[in-house]
């Protein structure tokens, strides 16, 4: 246990940062030191039920707190406009926070776009987690922002392997990974829809 201890306040001290009152999960220690003037944030790397687990065994460090948090910067980063565009309907794969100004933005590095794609799929699996171990609301809520996937749903009978951020399928093709990803959603939010979708990731496929 003490090794354990160890290990998840490495992770608080070398990952986690406090912006304007709130923690948020760095993908590296590298992005915590480095001298530049934003984050590169990779949303499916938070795990609010994992950090109310890591509470129980790290009491020196504030992870409900940053469990609770992180609903706030991925409804943030699922719902804020990038420039004029259109209203986003979906969570990014990778995506820009200014320190200073608290704005978003796409990262330069084409490789990671802001897409729902093969990063983004976690987050709702990752979610799905806090609602089936912990019973937390904002779990459930957060889960409601997916609805683009039930239109998709409702218009392909599928759910394509890739999405733009405005719920535009950019692949025609389908995969185990984004429906196990996704699969939270409809068994919360889409209950009678359920066995149709569990159906055909495990046997169209």
């Amino acid at each position: 246990m003490k090794k354990t201890k160890s290990i998840i306040n490495s992770i608080w001290q070398k990952t986690v940062v406090k912006i304007n009152g709130n923690y948020l999960l760095l993908p590296n220690d590298l992005e915590k030191t480095a001298s530049k003037d934003y984050y590169l944030i990779n949303p499916s790397y938070f795990s609010p039920a994992h950090y109310r687990i890591f509470a129980k065994i790290d009491s020196n460090n504030h992870w409900n707190k940053l469990a609770d948090d992180s609903y706030k910067f991925l409804e943030a980063f699922h719902t804020h406009k990038i420039s004029n565009n259109d209203q986003p309907k979906l969570p990014p794969n990778w995506i820009i926070l200014n320190k200073k100004e608290l704005t978003i933005s796409e990262p330069e590095d084409k490789n990671l776009n802001t897409n729902f794609g093969f990063d983004a799929l976690r987050i709702p699996f990752r979610i799905g987690l806090d609602w089936q171990w912990h019973h937390k609301k904002q779990a459930k809520d957060y889960l409601s922002l997916f609805e683009e996937l039930n239109q998709s749903w409702n218009q392909h009978s599928k759910i394509f392997a890739e999405y733009s951020r405005y719920g535009n399928n950019i692949v025609d093709y389908e995969t185990h990974a984004m429906y196990g990803g996704t699969l939270s959603y409809f068994t919360i939010h889409q209950p009678k829809m359920y066995n149709n979708y569990k159906r055909c990731d495990t046997q169209r496929l």
